[in-house]
């Protein structure tokens, strides 16, 4: 290992170059610097506690000599979740829970104690990072689908669990109230709201929110074409993911035909900071915007790159709001409210919750994944 100190003040990136990576924290000038390896014309040095990397112009060397590394990156999967650190020690501080299942790429060489440094995706960023990871928490096995991956963890101490899948492999399915999902056969989440059997006031069992597929509306007596519930939705054309205020498919372009498909709910407005407002455009009953439930769904669309985030989280002991869960959701993104406008590239939407947020999906390892709510039947769904 090298010493060094900064000639100027710098800032850090996850990674060798300002293209591919994320920036990370600032080091003042005349800083002293750990340095354990060259790369790319950058070194890797540990400074303030973390360990980052800064281009090798900006430092000048005092001691020692570095060694330079060619990486070989090995693809890996996280078996566990667990959070990524700014080095390979439990005192180095974590930025990023990684989710079970998910896909990284290991150092080749660089193991330290009981870490690992990895690269992985920060698709809010549209970059990637390194950072260390426990090794005994990684496997160079998956065993799950191939058509979407199963992730969980928890986030904002919650239990989150997500399905994720390109937006031209979802479908929607209805169950007309008879089934809920376990007994449907489908894998996939739950989807709108509805009014159970017998109608609650009279109303005939129906789905209340906008669900159409291939054209047509995925419903029975006449739902599925309007949201009364929720004034936004999420859809694909079959080319593109998109999101809009919608309460009538009507509204929606481009998805008369086949392959194509709409998803109506409550608008999540991911990053904005007047989100929780913006709700009482979003015709909902009286209180409902604060009130805690079991259960939590949501829809999220990664609209740049074409994929969509299925999430559920459901427990028998404790009740969460719907700001509770979409901290935690945002902080499994890596996105924060930032601003009066959402974020550009991820759109979400609230579905029904309760003891109707149920999901079933194969995890990484080929077994079945059950969230089961509290049971009840279910009117629309979303398939996988």
């Amino acid at each position: 290992m090298a010493i060094g100190r900064t000639s100027t003040s710098v800032t850090t990136y996850f990674g060798p170059n300002t293209t591919t990576f994320v920036s990370g924290f600032t080091i003042s000038a005349n800083v002293q610097l750990e340095i354990y390896w060259e790369e790319s014309g950058w070194y890797y040095i540990e400074a303030l506690g973390k360990r980052n990397y800064v281009p090798k112009a900006s430092v000048t060397l005092l001691s020692g000599s570095v060694p330079i590394y060619y990486p070989t990156l090995l693809t890996r999967y996280t078996h566990t979740y667990g959070d990524i650190r700014f080095g390979p020690t439990f005192s180095h501080s974590g930025f990023r829970t990684l989710p079970a299942y998910e896909n990284v790429y290991y150092l080749d060489g660089k193991k330290e104690g009981s870490f690992a440094l990895v690269e992985y995706d920060e698709p809010a960023a549209g970059k990637r990072k390194r950072g260390w990871f426990e090794h005994a928490k990684l496997t160079a096995t998956y065993s799950g689908p191939s058509r979407y991956r199963y992730l969980t963890g928890i986030y904002n101490n919650i239990d989150l669990h997500i399905i994720r899948i390109p937006a031209s492999d979802i479908g929607l399915a209805t169950l007309g109230g008879d089934k809920n999902l376990a007994s449907s056969g489908y894998m996939g989440i739950n989807g709108g709201f509805f009014v159970p059997k017998p109608g609650s006031t009279g109303d005939p069992a129906r789905n209340l929110n906008i669900s159409v597929k291939n054209g047509v509306t995925v419903s029975t007596n006449g739902g599925g074409s309007i949201s009364t519930v929720g004034a936004s939705a999420i859809y694909w054309t079959g080319s593109a993911l998109a999101w809009k205020l919608a309460t009538n498919k009507t509204e929606i372009s481009g998805i008369s035909s086949n392959g194509t498909w709409a998803q109506g709910g409550i608008s999540m407005r991911i990053g904005n900071t007047g989100w929780f407002s913006a709700l009482d455009n979003e015709y909902l009953e009286v209180g409902y915007k604060s009130a805690s439930s079991n259960g939590r769904t949501a829809m999220i669309a990664d609209t740049t790159a074409r994929v969509v985030y299925l999430i559920v989280r459901y427990s028998s002991q404790s009740k969460i709001t719907m700001t509770t869960f979409r901290t935690a959701i945002q902080q499994f993104l890596d996105i924060s409210d930032s601003g009066s406008t959402d974020h550009s590239r991820f759109k979400g939407l609230f579905l029904d919750g309760g003891g109707s947020s149920q999901l079933r999906c194969l995890n990484g390892s080929g077994s079945t994944v059950s969230i089961p709510g509290d049971g009840r039947s279910l009117f629309q769904i979303i398939t996988v």
